[in-house]
């Protein structure tokens, strides 16, 4: 025998050991029988929590509410001086953050719908070709600047007394949620 027909006997011995095994690869659903077995192999979890788990418990039952707030204990037994007198209580220090609050937005209102007015204007200015026209429009423009001008400086005027709000209802002994305000 040749070197030559030993290396055919040799490639062909291969291809028949190698048909001859039983194929080793897997189907997706053997790998999910197997899954499905170490799933049910491992230990359960100690307590599943479900929707109406959530409801029993989110609201307590009436005796225990009962019990909450008629126990002793459950009054604080250092509770903060607080001025109550009728210009230093939560509706006053309430009604006074939100009129600052609506004028702080009334005056961004005001600067927001007379910009796009006065752009409209200079553009209106710029393409006119007549100039007793542009002088109308110039005396418009000049208006809605005074105009916008006006409504920033009440709107900064609002921002900075906001700001000053919460100090001034700390100094007066206010709570810091009767002047919260976004």
């Amino acid at each position: 025998m040749t070197i030559r027909g030993s290396f055919h006997a040799l490639v062909l011995g291969a291809i028949t050991l190698a048909f001859s095994l039983p194929v080793v690869a897997q189907s997706l659903a053997d790998v999910a029988r197997e899954a499905k077995k170490a799933a049910q192999s491992q230990p359960a979890a100690a307590r599943t929590i479900t929707n109406e788990d959530l409801q029993k418990y989110s609201e307590p039952a009436a005796d225990e509410m009962v019990r909450w707030t008629s126990a002793p204990e459950a009054q604080p037994t250092s509770m903060p001086d607080v001025k109550f007198s009728s210009e230093g209580d939560e509706a006053h220090w309430r009604l006074k953050t939100t009129r600052l609050v609506d004028a702080r937005n009334a005056a961004k209102r005001d600067v927001d719908e007379l910009q796009p007015q006065l752009n409209l204007a200079w553009n209106n200015y710029y393409a006119a070709d007549d100039a007793a026209y542009r002088g109308k429009i110039r005396t418009e423009i000049d208006s809605l600047t005074t105009r916008i001008e006006e409504a920033k400086k009440r709107l900064e005027q609002a921002t900075k007394d906001l700001d000053n709000l919460a100090d001034e209802a700390r100094k007066a002994g206010a709570l810091p949620g009767w002047v919260r305000h976004n």
